[in-house]
């Protein structure tokens, strides 16, 4: 693997602008990078009897891709949070988020927490590699690890923020070319690319990424 880790940056002030402007533009504007990854009518392993394969739930839905999962998660509603459950694949019910630590990942519109500091109690943790495909990340990278923090105006810094590039013209979310690596509160480790932010419809909020268990143990 060739690629250059970076630690996550914080831009929390000019994200907080951006919101501003997506919602104000929601379902406005096309995914400029829009794969065959959308919310539309998209195979779903829901219903599986695999037990290796997760089954999603009503706001999550999973395509089995042999070595990975395509997974599509229903976030337009900015009101309420989706929790996924990275081992068992599931969407969850949460009712107390910080201290629940069945769940990894939370979606709510272009935002993504991690149960880990500011957002949870599991102790997860993130980092990414730059510049680079799911494929290509074969190990646990030994760099940049870090959870939701606070910025320095109490603003939630998660730890997926900037995983998009924002064009401030058209308002569209293009995910940046990296590979993320979470490490659950139980230890395991995934690889999460994120492929897409729409529909085909070009509704924002349909969050689209694919991604597989990484073995390697802890860094």
């Amino acid at each position: 693997m060739t690629a250059t880790l970076r630690s996550p940056t914080r831009s929390s002030a000019l994200r907080s602008a951006w919101a501003v402007c997506l919602a104000l533009c929601a379902g406005c504007a096309e995914d400029l990078s829009m794969g065959d990854g959308d919310g539309d009518g998209a195979e779903t392993a829901a219903g599986e009897t695999d037990d290796e394969r997760p089954v999603g739930g009503p706001n999550v839905e999973h395509e089995d891709r042999g070595d990975r999962l395509h997974t599509h998660v229903d976030a337009t509603d900015a009101s309420k949070w989706i929790w996924l459950d990275l081992e068992s694949g599931e969407e969850l019910v949460v009712g107390d988020p910080m201290n629940d630590a069945r769940w990894d990942l939370g979606f709510s519109r272009f935002n993504v927490r991690i149960n880990g500091g500011v957002s949870g109690r599991a102790g997860m943790e993130a980092t990414y590699v730059e510049d680079t495909t799911l494929d290509r990340v074969t190990v646990v990278p030994t760099e940049g690890w870090t959870a939701d923090t606070l910025d320095e105006e109490d603003n939630v810094a998660y730890a997926f923020d900037e995983w998009y590039d924002y064009d401030i013209s058209t308002h569209v979310l293009t995910p940046w070319p990296r590979v993320y690596v979470v490490r659950t509160g139980d230890g395991n480790h995934f690889k999460i690319s994120i492929a897409g932010y729409y529909s085909s419809a070009g509704t924002s909020g349909h969050m689209q990424f694919e991604w597989a268990e990484l073995e390697g143990g802890s860094p």
